[in-house]
């Protein structure tokens, strides 16, 4: 809240939100919001292309090109679903791989439109063990909480195995 008290009279509040819901709790006017549709498929493509093919040549991959499209429409033109889709295809080559992700269960679940539930949790799924606890953890803290890394490295160290060394923990936690 402190951050409000600097704002000159006619300074605007901008929220942004994926749920239309806090657009009514936020007492805003319909004049006032503005609902914004996906990209449209071309550009989500060609986005997905840029992200996932940075230093491979998207033609060497013809079939993973084609999985590609079948990404972008499971996407529904939402960008950070096509980034996260994109940061875990990206060392991927198999084609069997892409095939699994996009066969997953996760995208049967029911959705709203813009809904990118699936695309993060098939990215959550693929992190190690102990990568996952440290996520659960961090929900535990407040939305838009500021964390000091060191202190998260000692807090989530301290509930995770003791046998390994404490500089090589500090290391670990500082490359995630």
């Amino acid at each position: 809240m402190y951050l409000l008290l600097g704002g000159c009279k006619g300074s605007k509040i901008l929220v942004t939100t994926r749920n239309s819901s806090v657009a009514t709790i936020m007492d805003t006017t319909s004049t006032n919001t503005y609902n914004l549709k996906g990209l449209p498929k071309e550009d989500c493509m060609s986005l997905f292309v840029k992200l996932e093919f940075k230093v491979r040549q998207e033609n060497q991959y013809p079939n993973l090109l084609k999985i590609g499209r079948e990404f972008v429409e499971k996407c529904k033109g939402v960008p950070l679903a096509l980034s996260t889709l994109a940061d875990l295809l990206y060392s991927k080559v198999d084609e069997h791989d892409w095939i699994s992700i996009r066969d997953n269960k996760m995208w049967h679940l029911k959705q709203k439109e813009g809904d990118i539930l699936p695309a993060l949790m098939l990215s959550y799924n693929q992190f190690p063990l102990h990568l996952k606890q440290c996520f659960a953890y961090c929900s535990v803290f407040p939305k838009d909480f500021q964390f000091d890394n060191d202190l998260l490295i000692r807090f989530w160290f301290g509930t995770w195995n003791s046998s390994i060394p404490c500089q090589r923990k500090s290391r670990v936690g500082r490359c995630w």
